[in-house]
Order: structure tokens, then sequence, then C-alpha cells
């Protein structure tokens, strides 16, 4: 049973939801078709007032001054009462109702200015987009658009909407500025230094080199080059940091603790520690030298995930020499910090936290138990929600414990925390709280976490059934009778622990029931259902038949995203269905593969490599995998030129298998040889001669790589299935040469075969070895 002190503090929550069921949602549509009813009638009514149709003849031009007075009239009170949402949806009505905008310039930069201090995202992103979308749909006069004052204030609210759903909004204002303003013709000094700081949070060091040039050549201060220093360094320019500092006589101790902090949210540990320590003691920030630490764990925590991502395997992180350093540097810093306050040490133990998921054998969960019951402790820090925060999603995620399938200890300890945040009323997030909570019931197996970093793209079908600890439905009903509703975090979460524990049916009443719920399938929440679904055929073959259906439905072509059409695709290998997958082809190239998307495909591009790899890679994998899809094979292998990454090398080998006909021993050869060189040119692997008679074939030398023996098992394979009893034992023979300490990491059915055919052929010299 769940712990009743949890259970207690769980259902004491916020209980302002309603209930997750399936007649309160019916019950929650009808009061929002009631709710929009009366909304759609209050629209009306204000539209008429604004139209001002009544009896009273007038003339037109009469009717129009009078509209844009009651609009001026409202709009001044709105901003005067600084009620910004009210400010923003007036004007979206007048817009609706093909009213003009009565605000000049300078009211618009009063409006700019009350949403830039709101702190709702969603309604900052509406203003902004105002200024980006085509003018017919916008409520911006051209007036306005074309007010560089109104841009510097536009510009300093897009820099609040750099993190979260709404990033994209600086980079199209930009974008929209510079085709508004040329840039040669600015000779603003404050327009310059935001757009600068623009280009900085955008990383784009070429742009602040075009902004700089100017504002050389107009009268500037030292404020002026200070901006360009502080752009620089958030690009993570270094060198034209410090020549530009070498220009002013006397650098203030802010300016050194201002390019600290930008080096530091970079995670340049050394640049981050170089400037402060500039400064003198009393100014200098230490905190900003572990938010590098921070940062710099994160960004490679991030890295090996995506990096999990982008090869279709499972997340294993690995403990790499840049790690190693970054540890070396962190022991470093914390012998010599002494005192530190509660902001310092919630930046320690997050390092402590990243570097307990990546390496739990050198930092085990007891190190972060002992810095936060003792370290802290010792001088004189009191833990504060953030702290307890980074604890509980410490132990959620925590791979250390070697559980079966009776026990859970990670969700025991994320408990017992829960019940000392409970005991200290220590203030909490209590979705926060559940969003550990559901983490830590993600199945495991012993020292396998497989789905803990569940990938976005599952190539891989469901072996076995995972166990999925029974408290997890415990605790989801707390939830739901405290009347918290699903959030789409708490949503992924629970369907990954339904999914990857073979319980599809609660999975797919979680699913069906969003549509009640007020929560919006999104990209995200359809890609995600799609990867769980890809890992069993029957699941499969529903989402493909139902869920691709009410993806259609819900969701504009533009919204779709690339990582689901590769989900859809996994499902269509799972299922074996070459219908869909045919549709799936012919759509992605339409919304990618064309040159206004050179953006997306860069990203697709993974590690810059040539021919945009991570847009072919998906589509050769299923053409590959899924009878029927031959042609389609053939016509995207003539688009992709040489080198392969590991995914095509694959896709290329398993497809020449397939052609057979005469030409097909001669394409795996072929195609082996091309391998054998680019390991060469790549990696300086020099080919070894498989035998000196000809024909010479040339073979990579050891010693070998996992995808190595991948591909050295299909050349074989290929031979045994040709009959090519002498070309194998030479193979074989020379791969025994190469790795003769070890075991021949070869496929069991391989070498049974090539045993069987060499029986066959009365060729007992070529196996014997073997046995």
């Amino acid at each position: 049973m769940l712990r009743s002190t949890a259970s207690r503090v769980l259902f004491r929550s916020n209980r302002s939801h309603i209930y997750f069921t399936p007649f309160n949602a019916i019950r929650h549509q009808n009061e929002l078709i009631q709710r929009t009813l009366l909304g759609a009638t209050r629209s009306l009514y204000n539209t008429t007032l604004l139209r001002n149709e009544t009896t009273t003849p007038t003339t037109p031009a009469t009717s129009i001054q009078q509209q844009q007075r009651i609009a001026r009239d409202s709009l001044t009170s709105l901003l005067s009462k600084e009620d910004a949402r009210g400010a923003v949806r007036y004007l979206q009505m007048l817009h609706n109702s093909e009213c003009k905008s009565p605000l000049n310039a300078e009211e618009y930069i009063s409006l700019l200015r009350l949403v830039r201090q709101s702190t709702d995202a969603d309604l900052r992103s509406i203003v902004c987009r105002w200024f980006y979308i085509p003018r017919d749909k916008s409520p911006i006069h051209d007036n306005v658009i074309e007010n560089v004052n109104v841009w510097n204030e536009l510009l300093k609210l897009a820099f609040k909407q750099v993190n979260g759903n709404n990033a994209t909004d600086l980079s199209m204002l930009v974008s929209r500025f510079t085709k508004t303003f040329k840039l040669q013709e600015i000779n603003n000094i404050e327009t310059l230094s935001i757009l600068m700081r623009a280009y900085g949070i955008l990383g784009r060091p070429d742009s602040i080199n075009s902004c700089f040039e100017i504002i050389q050549s107009l009268p500037h201060d030292n404020e002026a080059i200070e901006s360009t220093i502080i752009s620089y360094a958030q690009c993570g320019e270094k060198s034209n940091v410090e020549q530009l500092l070498k220009t002013i006589d006397q650098p203030s101790e802010t300016l050194y603790n201002r390019i600290a902090r930008f080096f530091a949210f970079r995670g340049d540990t050394v640049e981050t520690l170089k400037y402060v320590q500039k400064c003198s003691k009393e100014q200098a920030d230490i905190g900003l030298v572990f938010l590098a630490f921070k940062k710099a764990i994160d960004s490679e925590y991030m890295k090996q995930i995506h990096f999990g991502y982008t090869t279709g395997t499972h997340v294993k992180f690995v403990w790499n020499k840049r790690l190693q350093e970054l540890d070396e540097a962190w022991h470093s810093q914390m012998a010599a910090t002494e005192n530190f306050d509660v902001v310092q040490s919630n930046h320690m133990l997050e390092y402590l936290y990243k570097a307990h998921i990546m390496n739990p054998k050198l930092y085990p969960m007891e190190k972060l138990e002992s810095f936060f019951r003792e370290k802290m402790t010792s001088v004189g820090v009191e833990p504060n929600g953030h702290t307890y925060k980074t604890l509980l999603r410490a132990y959620s995620r925590s791979q250390q414990y070697a559980d079966d399938a009776t026990s859970n200890t990670r969700l025991d300890k994320a408990l017992d925390l829960f019940q000392e945040i409970q005991e200290k009323q220590i203030n909490l997030n209590i979705r926060t709280a559940f969003h550990g909570l559901y983490t830590a019931c993600i199945p495991h197996e012993g020292n396998d976490y497989p789905f803990d970093h569940f990938m976005d793209v599952q190539t891989n079908r469901l072996k076995k059934r995972f166990h999925l600890d029974k408290r997890f439905f415990e605790i989801e009903k707390i939830m739901l009778d405290s009347r918290i509703r699903y959030d789409q975090q708490s949503l992924l979460l629970a369907l990954t622990c339904l999914g990857t524990s073979g319980q599809y049916r609660a999975m797919w009443n979680r699913w069906n029931l969003l549509k009640q719920s007020g929560l919006k399938r999104d990209n995200t929440l359809y890609r995600h259902i799609f990867a769980l679904a890809s890992m069993d055929k029957k699941q499969s073959q529903y989402a493909l038949s139902v869920v691709k259906e009410e993806l259609v439905r819900e969701l504009p072509a533009k919204s779709v995203g690339w990582s689901t059409y590769v989900a859809m695709l996994n499902c269509c290998i799972t299922a074996q269905d070459s219908v869909v997958a045919k549709q799936i082809l012919q759509t992605m190239p339409k919304a990618y593969g064309n040159e206004k998307n050179k953006d997306t495909l860069q990203k697709l591009n993974n590690y810059n490599r040539p021919n945009a790899h991570g847009y072919y890679q998906p589509m050769l994998l299923a053409c590959t995998m899924i009878k029927g899809l031959e042609s389609e094979a053939d016509a995207l292998f003539d688009q992709v030129q040489l080198p392969y990454d590991q995914t095509l090398w694959r896709a290329a080998m398993y497809r020449a298998a397939q052609q057979g006909g005469e030409n097909r021993n001669q394409k795996l050869q072929q195609l082996f040889t091309q391998y054998t060189m680019q390991r060469f040119e790549q990696y300086g692997k020099i080919p070894i001669p498989v035998r000196e008679n000809a024909p010479v074939v040339p073979f990579p030398s050891g010693p070998y790589s996992k995808f190595d023996m991948h591909m050295i098992n299909l050349y074989l394979a290929s031979l045994v299935d040709s009959q090519e009893v002498s070309l194998a034992s030479d193979v074989f023979k020379t791969l025994k040469d190469q790795q003769p300490d070890r075991k021949l990491q070869l496929s069991d059915k391989t070498v049974k075969a090539f045993i069987q055919l060499a029986e066959r052929e009365k060729s007992d010299e070529d196996f014997k070895w073997l046995l």
C-alpha cells in the first residue's frame, strides 16, 4: 500500500480541478459549450456596439468616428488599469470585427511594456506573433510596424520568450525586423545594441560584427562597447570579448560578473572562473562557477540522450573524457570553497544529481544524501523547495538499485522523501511531486532501465513485458481524487509506464479520455503514443488505423513533426503495413524535403554529415524492412551519396541482399569494399587482403567495433547464402587472425549455416577449426 502520510498530503492538495472521469469529463464539456455560447453572444453584442448599428440615421464618417472614439476610450481605460490581457483581447476583437486599431505607436509601446511584465508566456507570444504574421491577419498598422521605437520594446519582450514552447518568437521577429529596416540605415545606438543582444541569444556572431561596424561609424561611448561584449559572450566568442575588453580603460566588476554569467549559462567553466576571479572578493559571485558546472554536465547529459534518440538505441550514458576532466575541475573547486548559500548549494546538488544518473557507481545516491544531510547542515544552509525537488528527481531517476518484480526501491525512497517534505511543510509544487512519483514507477528490471529516457523514435519491439509497480494505480487514483488533472508531462509518464509494461488496454483508455479532459492532443503526445505502439504488432495496427486518422483530423499538416512521421513509420515496420508506409513516405518529402525547410534538414542532419542522413535514415530503414517497398528503396538510394552512416550502410546491405539476381553477389561485395575503404579514410585503419590470389578482397583490420562485426556478419551471411565456401572460409580465417584471443562475435545462425555448407561440399578442413 502507498504510504498513508503521502496519501493524505496528496489528497489535501489542490482541489480546484475537476475529476478525471467519463461522467465529469462530459459535464465539463457541456460547461465549455455553454461558456463558448455565452462568449460568442457577448462578442456579438460588443461588435454591434462597436459598429454603432442604431436606428439613429448617421453618415458613414460619423459612424466610423464613433467607433474609433469608443474603441480608444475602452483601450485607454484598459491600459490605465494595466490590464494587458484585456487590452490584447480587445485589439484582437477589433481586428476580427474588421475595425481599425485606434492606438498609435506610443500607446503600443505602453502596451508592450505591460505585456513584458506579464508572467503569461502565451499572452506574450500572441503579441509577438502580431508583428511577424501576414499583415491582413494582424491588428497592427503599417505605421506602427515601421516605427523603430516600437521594435525596441518588442525585441525586449521577445527576450523573455527564448525558453519554453515559444522559443521561435525571437528569431521570427529578428527576421521580420531585418526585412522591415535596412541595417545600414539604422543610426540609433540603442536599437543596434538591442539587435546585437538578439543576435547573441540566437548565436549569430557574424551578424553582431555587422552591427558593431555600424556602431563604430557613429558617436558612441563605453556602454555601446559593453553591449557588444555581452552579445559576444552570449555567443561564446572568447577572442572577441578579450579584444573589446582591451579597448576599455577600466572595466567594471559589474561587467566582469555579467560576462561570467553568460559564459556560465553556456557551461564554460574555465571562462566563467577567469572572469569571476577578476572581481574583488566582495563582488565575486562564486555561485556562477557552480552554475557553469551544472550547465556543463547538463549539456553532456542531453547530448548523450539525443545521441540515443538519433541512433535508435536505448540511452546508455558513458563517463567519457570530457566528463572526467569536468569532474576533476569540480573536485578542485569544491575543495577551494568553504562556505556557500542555498542557491549555490542547489547548483551543487544538481551537478551531483546528473553525475549520479550518468555514473551511479562513481556518484552513488549516498553521496547526494551526505551532501544534503551533512554538508549543507555543517555550513548552516537551510534546504528550500528547489533543493527537495532536485533530490526527489534524483531518487525517481536513480539507476543504482537492482530490483526484482516484487520491489521498487527508488519509489520507496521518493515516497519517504515526500513524507519528509510534508512534515517540514516545504513549499513544493504538487505537480512536480506527481511527476517524480510517476517517473519512479517507470518499469525496470534489475540493473536494466531501458525506458527511463524513453525514445521518441523507438525501433525495437518489446521483447518481454516489464513489471509495473501496482502503486502506480494508487498514485494515479490519489491524484485524480484530489481533482488534479493530467498535464502533458504527467500523461507522458503515465503512458510510458503503461505502454512499456504491456498494459495496452489501460494505455488506450487514458489516451481516449483525453478528448474529454481539456488537454489538447498535440504533436508531442501523438509522437509518444505512436512510439509506444510501435513496440507491439497489434498496437501498431490499431495506431495506424485509428490514431493516425485522429491525428489527420485534429492537427494541421504543418504541425506534424518529423519525429512523429518517423514513429508512424516504425509502427508500419512492426505491423508490416506497406500501404500506410507508402502514404507516409509520400508525405514526408513534401513536408520536409523542399528548399523552404533547409533549417529543418540541417537539424535532421546529425553531426553535420553530408546528404542530410537524418532525413534519409528512417525512410530507408522502413523501405528495407517492409516487404513491397523495393522500388521506393531504390529511388531513395539514388538520392544518397557516400559517405554513409551506420544506418544507411545497414539499409544498403539489406537492400542488396533482397535484390537477388545475377548481380547480387557483385553488389554486396562492392558495398562491403566501399565500407572498408570508408573506414580507412575516416579512422586510418588500413585494409588487409583476404587472399593473395585473384580476386583480391580488401577486408577491414582490427580492432572491431560492434557495428564492424555487424557488417562482417552480414557479408559472411551473404557469402554463405551464395555458397561461396572458399571465400567465406578465407574471411573466417582472416577474422580469426585479427582477434586471435577473442571469440568470434558472429551470429550462431551464420556459423551453423557455414558449417552445413562446408559439410555438403565435403570441405572438412574449412570448418574444423571452428568446432
